[in-house]
C-alpha cells in the first residue's frame, strides 16, 4: 500500500497591501495548522507578480524549514 503525500502551497504574495505586515505570521499559523496532515510545503519562485514584489523563494523556504523540520520544502 502506498501512502498519499499531500503538500501545502505557500501563497507567494498577499492579496492586499494591508496583509503584508502579517504575512509571515499568517503563513506560520497556517503551517502550524496543516503540518500534522501534510508532508511538504512549496512556494513559487517568481520575484514579482504584476507590480507587487514578493519574498524571495529560497530565503522564505529556509526560514520556514528551520521552524518546521518535519516537513520537506521546495
Amino acid at each position: 500500500m502506498v501512502a498519499i503525500q499531500i503538500g501545502f502551497c505557500i501563497p507567494a504574495q498577499s492579496r492586499k497591501k494591508v496583509e503584508h505586515k502579517t504575512w509571515v505570521a499568517d503563513i506560520n499559523r497556517a503551517l502550524t495548522l496543516v503540518s500534522p496532515y501534510v508532508d511538504s510545503a512549496w512556494i513559487v519562485d517568481h520575484l514579482m507578480f504584476d507590480d507587487e514584489a514578493v519574498l524571495e523563494a529560497f530565503t522564505t523556504l529556509s526560514y520556514f524549514a528551520a521552524l518546521y523540520p518535519e516537513l520537506k520544502f521546495g
